[in-house]
């Protein structure tokens, strides 16, 4: 049985691009491979998240008709939205200084910072890893957050904690990547390319940060040997949710075949049933056979 989302995975497979170098054609190969090994657990947990899983049975105690009545259980959302929740980012202070700083308090505001960096921190607790990337878009400041469906990166060996190079996607087509981005110290690179089968459109632009990428990674409980963070969906949680949808069927199965007993028991007729599918109506006066035999 497969669940309920259409959501496809998002995979990268991008070609050789002439107007690019070999290091930078390496690099992209490099990072298409990391989007494409965690495809799919990622869109699991996009799945989870969003309540859509299948429902799996076991095929031991529960009929193949009663599937359509288990429940929706949105126990994943509720372990990554509470903790996004207290997340709250209050601002930031100078090198030296204690007090908040808030001369760039309107800038965040125009580019809409504070609620790209809310999602940034929600994408980051369903996935483990998520992305802020800084644009200039005519010469104004842009901020724009990407989950780690959408975006990837290769540490810098030099300075730990950084990203060397990043990849971004802006938009997917049916057939993959239409537009992306490649972050490197001081520059970006834009791939775009108007329909499938057509040559990559390559453009330069600067960042105007010599020597920093920029592009950001938010990493939740990141580890020596997970460096990319921890999801709080992981597989326990995951197994919870299967097993709790389950439990929560085999009750509301057995409230149904052992309710079914006492309207046998009472004799009950089919008229004294409710048409209206809110079960039946009891009496005080309904009486069953036996105690009928025993009054005469």
């Amino acid at each position: 049985m497969v669940d309920v989302s259409h959501e496809p995975e998002r995979s990268l497979n991008l070609p050789r691009i002439a107007e690019l170098s070999d290091a930078e054609n390496a690099d992209i190969a490099e990072m298409s491979e990391q989007v494409r090994r965690v495809a799919q657990r990622n869109r699991e947990r996009f799945v989870f998240y969003n309540a859509e899983q299948a429902f799996v049975n076991m095929g031991v105690a529960i009929p193949p008709e009663f599937e359509p009545y288990a429940s929706v259980l949105g126990w994943n959302a509720t372990a990554v939205d509470a903790l996004a929740r207290r997340i709250q980012l209050d601002g930031f202070v100078r090198r030296g200084s204690v007090d908040r700083f808030d001369g760039l308090d309107k800038t965040f505001r125009d580019t809409g910072f504070y609620q790209q960096d809310k999602m940034a921190v929600q994408s980051m607790l369903i996935y483990g890893v998520a992305f802020m990337a800084t644009l200039k878009n005519a010469g104004t400041p842009q901020v724009q957050a990407y989950s780690a469906r959408d975006a990837t990166g290769l540490w810098d060996p030099v300075r730990p904690g950084r990203l060397r190079v990043g990849l971004a996607v802006q938009e997917w087509s049916h057939f993959g990547p239409k537009s992306l981005l490649l972050f490197y110290p001081g520059q970006v690179i834009q791939l775009e390319r108007p329909t499938v089968g057509a040559d990559w459109q390559v453009g330069r632009f600067s960042t105007g940060l010599p020597g920093r990428v920029s592009l950001r990674a938010f990493r939740f409980r990141p580890q020596l040997d997970k460096p990319w963070g921890q999801s709080r969906i992981n597989r326990p949680m995951m197994s919870l949710a299967r097993s709790g949808a389950r439990s929560f069927l085999r009750g509301e199965m057995n409230g149904e075949v052992y309710g079914y007993p006492r309207l046998y028991g009472t004799n009950t007729p089919r008229r004294r049933l409710s048409s209206s599918g809110r079960g039946w109506r009891g009496s005080s006066r309904w009486t069953t056979s036996a105690t009928r035999t025993a009054r005469r």
